[in-house]
């Protein structure tokens, strides 16, 4: 089974692409932190990995910036290439499902985490103006 699961954080803008055949492609980094304490003293470090997602929808990618946390699952996949001569290679995570996973660092008003349904009620100048 090749299955990876990530939820961190969006690390460059997302860059949108369409192909020959009218598929959208959708690419970013992405940052994962490793928390551990040793000898009374919190330790950090952080994974980057590059994501690669097929057909997302337009809505969805309008959420999609730098700093959003996001939940990735997806596979890996090891390509290798040559350049100058060099060979090289890389991994990249072909992603499979995407979620938003609350709202961007230090943005505690548009976090998810913090959003109050009452609220948004409030921002309601007409009810009848719901479509639900």
């Amino acid at each position: 089974m090749n299955k990876a699961i990530l939820l961190g954080t969006i690390g460059t803008v997302p860059e949108k692409r369409t192909t020959q055949s009218n598929k959208t492609i959708v690419t970013f980094s992405m940052a994962t932190n490793k928390v551990w304490y040793a000898n009374n003293k919190k330790n950090t470090s952080t994974e980057w990995h590059n994501i690669i997602c097929w057909n997302i929808s337009d809505a969805l990618f309008e959420c999609l910036s730098k700093g959003t946390n996001v939940l990735v699952e997806g596979e890996i996949q090891h390509q290798q290439y040559e350049k100058n001569g060099e060979k090289k290679s890389h991994h990249q995570i072909v992603c499979n499902s995407l979620h938003l996973a609350g709202g961007k660092r230090n943005d505690s008003k548009e976090s998810s985490s913090n959003l109050n349904v009452n609220d948004a009620y409030n921002d309601v100048d007409n009810l009848d103006d719901i479509p639900f």
